[in-house]
Order: C-alpha cells, then sequence, then structure tokens
C-alpha cells in the first residue's frame, strides 16, 4: 500500500468514527505528534476505562459539571454542620 493510499483509507476509516472514538484517535495522534509518554498510560488504560475517560470529556465539553468552587463551598457546609 502506498503513502496515498494509507492516507485514503484513514481518512475513510475516520469519517465513519463516533465522537468518542474519534477523541481517541485525536489524542492518540496528538501525542504521537508530541511523542509524549502519557500514550503510553492511555494505551494501557483498559477499554471501558478509556470509554468512561471519553464520556467524562464529552460531558465537560458539554458543560456538565460542578466548579470547584462549588464543591469546596458544599464540602464546607457539610464540615461545619458535622
Amino acid at each position: 500500500m502506498t503513502t496515498l493510499e494509507m492516507k485514503s483509507d484513514l481518512q475513510k476509516r475516520i469519517n465513519s468514527l463516533g465522537r468518542n472514538k474519534l477523541n481517541e484517535v485525536k489524542a492518540y495522534l496528538e501525542n504521537l505528534e508530541q511523542d509524549d509518554v502519557e500514550l503510553i498510560d492511555w494505551l494501557n488504560l483498559s477499554t471501558d476505562q478509556r470509554n468512561r475517560m471519553n464520556e467524562s470529556i464529552t460531558q465537560l465539553d458539554a458543560g456538565k459539571f460542578t466548579p470547584h468552587e462549588q464543591v469546596m463551598k458544599e464540602l464546607r457546609k457539610i464540615i461545619e454542620n458535622a
């Protein structure tokens, strides 16, 4: 397979991916470009762990999270009332 054929094949495969898998591919490519050690950590995660991480990233992107300040405020109330 030539380089051009490989690129074409990869493009077709990427176009068919859902958001979670696309996030995985993106992270993988970014790490390859940076030659980052974190890639090894990512690849050592189980499929379930990677899926959960991607789900969390999707939730963060959608604004579905509690800001740190709010969590700390709620924890202080719990401690004060203990």
